[in-house]
């Protein structure tokens, strides 16, 4: 596409709006790869190596991407950057997809993929004590408020009066949610002095390698049950995140990184109704009062007024 394409408002509400879709579909598609493939809840060398492999499948689609796009040597990119790359890898990969996938196993779809919302609150607080020029105002300030009440209810809330939270579910969550806070601040100054994609499909490489040599250290024999169905998974899972990154981030290249963020808004909207669609889960009404808090409190942090805006988060 020609500049000028990529920069149409139609454009632009449609590629943001493929991109939420993908990355919503990634909390049921993942989901269904626990049970179609037979890991056990508390298997986490299991979803290590799950992880590992679809994010080496990720990273590697990146670069190729990168490759054919740029028609640059890749390693000549990386040259000077190796350790800050790995570094990286550990945070925005491995640490984060860690906690994530062994927290989704014991949390619903719906409830994970509201909660995962709260990332853009905690870019939003750590920018603040980080770049002087991005200070919390009262819009931001409320838009948090909202939106941390609607992660906290969904987390909490199990029923009337009913509070409970799993160490390694909600809990986990909490834990990948924040380490891709800081991996997005991390990223974002890593990304000011090398191409974006190839520290994106780089970092995933390096980091899903360590998840592998992690989750194979561990592995017993039968963990991970393969069938047919379970590539098809795999492969799309790895699909949606090296086409969503690819797309978002040929849009942040043309257009203004505050206008583009907007549409983040979609991914927990996408990922909790997947999630009710597909897996059958309950949507209660404290799902629906959090969701529509979560969605909001995005709206008012990123809306119109952001000086700048955070250009890699990290998503499911």
């Amino acid at each position: 596409m020609e500049t000028k394409t990529w920069q149409k408002r139609s454009v632009i509400a449609v590629i943001a709006t493929i991109c939420g879709l993908l990355w919503g579909s990634a909390f049921p598609v993942l989901k269904i790869s626990y049970l179609e493939l037979q890991m056990a809840p508390d298997d986490i060398y299991a979803k290590m190596v799950f992880a590992g492999i679809r994010f080496l499948m990720a990273g590697s689609m990146i670069l190729i991407y990168s490759r054919i796009r740029h028609k640059k040597i890749l390693l000549s990119e990386m040259k000077g950057y190796w350790s800050a790359v790995i570094g990286m890898g550990i945070l925005g990969t491995t640490l984060q997809y860690f906690f994530f996938y062994n927290g989704l196993a014991h949390t619903s779809g719906v409830t994970s993929a509201i909660m995962v919302g709260l990332g853009t609150f905690l870019v939003a607080i750590f920018a603040h004590f980080y770049y002087p020029d991005d200070a919390l105002n009262k819009r931001k300030i409320a838009g948090l408020t909202l939106g941390m009440i609607g992660v906290a209810a969904v987390a909490l809330l199990k029923g009337p009066l009913e509070f409970e939270m799993q160490w390694n579910g909600e809990g986990f969550l909490l834990i990948a949610v924040t380490v891709s806070s800081v991996a997005a601040i991390y990223g974002k100054e890593l990304g000011k002095r090398m191409n974006i994609l190839v520290m994106t499909g780089s970092q995933m490489c390096i980091g899903a390698m360590i998840l592998l040599v992690g989750g194979l250290s561990g592995i017993q024999g039968g963990s991970i049950q393969w069938t047919a169905f379970g590539f098809v998974l795999l492969i799309y899972a790895s699909l949606l995140s090296a086409i969503a990154f690819g797309l978002w981030y040929t849009l942040l290249v043309f257009n203004k990184a505050g206008e583009i963020s907007l549409y983040k808004f979609l991914i927990p909207i996408f990922g909790s109704l997947l999630s009710a669609i597909f897996l059958g889960e309950i949507f209660t009404a404290v799902h629906g009062i959090a969701l529509i808090l979560v969605v909001a409190g995005i709206w008012m942090v990123n809306g119109n007024g952001a000086k700048r805006r955070m250009t890699d988060e990290t998503s499911a």
